[in-house]
């Protein structure tokens, strides 16, 4: 058995993850440098190096458990031992972010490796370790270019995006609370919507403060709520809005334009007013960041999707006909009612516990890199297709083929909601990591819940349902939205 030992910072009590039981035979996977490492000390280092401030170890051997659970079944399972609730990281602890490229400098003109396919936009600003600044000009494929505002760069350096220019219509925001005593922290949260005076930038830029309750995109709502047993006390069941206690600790909700709590995560606590600030910051920049890339689309608009892809349907039974086709998922090795195969774009509805498996066929006479990316109204975005760990030649769809992903990819339906599947094809690799992100978060000791199913994308500016399809020759890009029931 393959057992790693790794404490906490606080060194209170040793966190133990084994890859395997005792009885097991731990696989092995080959990396990108072409050196093999185990299966699941491969993925808890993926999982440790994506590990967020607030998640516990159990969320963290959680997304290094399942990948191994899919590829090997009962054949290998992933142990962990010790306090599994507790933080990974401190909350002062800055996690990893994305680094991007620099290829090429000519005097002022800096060029990164990442364009639109990657989200990069004309006007965010990349900084490098020396605090050197550049602004992005010009965005193509798969590349951007941006000049120089401060210090100096050179090919080899790395950056990071530290200020994002959004280009959709702002997000109209209206503020409210329960009492008037909160005018004060009104103020403080209205500030953050405004260019910081010194440094010109903005904390939650694609957002804007309207004062037309009836004419807004998400309302944040300040109130007072008392808990028992966890749950707010509501004055009337018919009620929007639980009852405010003045001798409660302000939260400040994120709802819809009808009052309605957008999600479970954004029930953001404000007893700590930085604190708070700076969880609401975090938050509106995810909501803003999913818009951003469920609008995502190459230029120029065209007709026709290169890769197609259909869906099977496995619903859980505990018993099967002779007229049905029955199938045990690796996962789990329960058994399934298997339907399909349907065009992804026709599922409408799906219920609790289904779980899709897809098929791939690039139907084009061009080699195309294909991503299947899932956007979640919890603040989450990740690759449903392919995992960002291996090598990036597992994207790879030549001309004409055929893949059945059979059941290496399982996308399975937890809660009830809308969910979205954003397609990509490019003539490229991506590095989809530049577009994941976590989930919402609650409040700083608390650890996200790591559900990418949730609610409804529940009005006009987050879209509509469809499967849009667009190309130009370097990248194409769809969209695919379904109800869970």
């Amino acid at each position: 058995m393959r057992r790693a030992s790794i404490s906490s910072v606080t060194r209170i009590v040793p966190i133990c993850a084994g890859a395997a039981q005792d009885k097991d035979l731990a696989a092995e996977t080959t990396g990108d440098d072409g050196k093999h490492y185990g299966l699941f000390t491969w993925h808890w280092a993926k999982a440790l190096r994506e590990a967020q401030v607030g998640e516990t170890w159990a969320n963290v051997f959680k997304r290094a458990h399942t990948p191994v659970i899919l590829e090997r079944g009962q054949a290998q399972t992933p142990q962990i031992e010790g306090e599994q609730n507790r933080p990974v990281f401190k909350a002062d602890f800055a996690p990893l972010v994305q680094t991007v490229s620099v290829i090429d400098v000519k005097g002022q003109r800096v060029e990164i490796q990442a364009g639109a396919v990657a989200g990069v936009t004309v006007g965010s600003i990349y900084h490098s370790s020396q605090s050197a600044r550049l602004e992005i000009t010009d965005v193509e494929a798969f590349k951007s270019v941006g000049k120089t505002l401060q210090g100096t760069f050179q090919a080899g350096d790395v950056v990071i995006e530290k200020d994002h220019a959004y280009h959709f219509e702002p997000i109209k925001v209206y503020l409210s609370a329960d009492y008037p005593k909160e005018k004060a922290l009104l103020q403080s949260i209205k500030a953050a919507f405004y260019p910081d005076p010194e440094t010109g930038l903005q904390s939650i830029p694609g957002y804007i403060l309207t004062d037309d309750p009836y004419n807004t995109d998400l309302r944040l709502h300040l109130l007072r709520p008392k808990r028992v047993n966890g749950e707010p006390i509501y004055e009337n069941d018919e009620d929007a809005l639980p009852k405010s206690f003045s001798n409660q600790p302000p939260e400040l909700w994120v709802l819809t334009p009808e009052q309605r709590l957008l999600y479970d995560n954004l029930q953001i606590q404000f007893s700590d007013s930085s604190r708070g600030l700076k969880l609401l910051v975090e938050n509106l920049n995810k909501l803003a960041r999913i818009r951003e890339i469920k609008v995502l689309q190459s230029r120029p608009l065209g007709t026709t999707l290169p890769v197609v892809v259909q869906s099977y349907i496995h619903t859980p039974v505990k018993s099967c006909s002779t007229r049905e086709t029955c199938v045990q998922l690796p996962h789990n090795l329960a058994l399934y009612r298997k339907k399909g195969p349907y065009p992804l774009r026709d599922i409408e509805t799906l219920n609790k516990n289904d779980i899709l498996t897809f098929t791939l066929y690039n139907q084009s006479d061009q080699d195309y890199y294909f991503y299947l990316i899932n956007l979640s109204l919890d603040g989450a975005i990740y690759a449903i297709f392919p995992d960002p760990k291996p090598e990036k030649e597992s994207a790879l769809l030549k001309a004409g083929e055929k893949r059945d992903l059979n059941y290496d990819v399982l996308f399975k339906v937890d809660q009830a909601g809308e969910e979205i599947i954003k397609l990509i094809a490019s003539t490229r690799p991506i590095n989809v990591l530049l577009l994941e992100q976590e989930v919402f978060s609650q409040r700083n000791d608390d650890a996200p819940k790591l559900n990418p199913l949730e609610q409804l994308l529940v009005n006009a500016a987050y879209g509509e349902r469809g499967l849009s399809r667009v190309q130009n020759i370097e990248w194409v890009t769809g969209e695919v939205t379904f109800e869970m029931k």
